[in-house]
């Protein structure tokens, strides 16, 4: 179980960054559930794998297995928080889903949060391969533009996370 303190700031970095991943799920339609859910869960691996990255950039791994277990808890409290009947299968499911969202997004490679066009570049990449994993999903398209016009948005959130990250851990 993770610490008090790792959970307190877990608490603080999961709710730093809600804004606009609620303007993109707007977008969505009633009939797009499932891809409402990998898209908010998918935020937040991105916004969780910045903080990893800016620990490990300053030699502070070791405390990232403790937020991120914090982080985790988070998630699954917010989804029973508001889905008070949600079976446990599936929130195993969206944990599946966090996890995997954040292994893909690890697996880009990305570690130079200093240099703010290559972080541009990197959101890009990295929110145009959710955009396609969602049209294979649910074999139908989704518009292009549905995360491109938010880039400097999920841009100053994810700074946003890692000056606190600077700041708090």
């Amino acid at each position: 179980m993770a610490s008090q303190k790792a959970m307190e700031q877990a608490n603080k970095i999961y709710f730093m960054c809600e804004d606009e991943v609620y303007k993109i799920l707007e977008k969505f339609d009633e009939k797009q559930n499932i891809d409402i859910t990998l898209t908010y869960v998918f935020f937040k691996a991105f916004y969780i794998r910045c903080v990893a990255v800016y620990l490990r950039n300053h030699g502070k791994a070791e405390q990232f297995e403790d937020i991120f277990e914090a982080y985790r808890a988070e998630l699954l409290n917010f989804y029973r928080r508001n889905n008070e009947n949600i079976p446990d299968e599936l929130l195993q499911d969206i944990q599946d889903a966090f996890e995997k969202s954040f292994d893909i997004i690890e697996s880009l490679g990305y570690k130079d949060l200093e240099d703010s066009y290559e972080f541009r570049h990197h959101i890009i990449e990295t929110f145009e391969l959710l955009r396609k994993i969602l049209e294979k999903k649910s074999n139908q398209d989704i518009r292009v533009d549905i995360f491109e016009n938010h880039i400097s948005k999920i841009k100053e959130e994810a700074e946003n996370v890692i000056d606190y990250a600077a700041k708090n851990l």
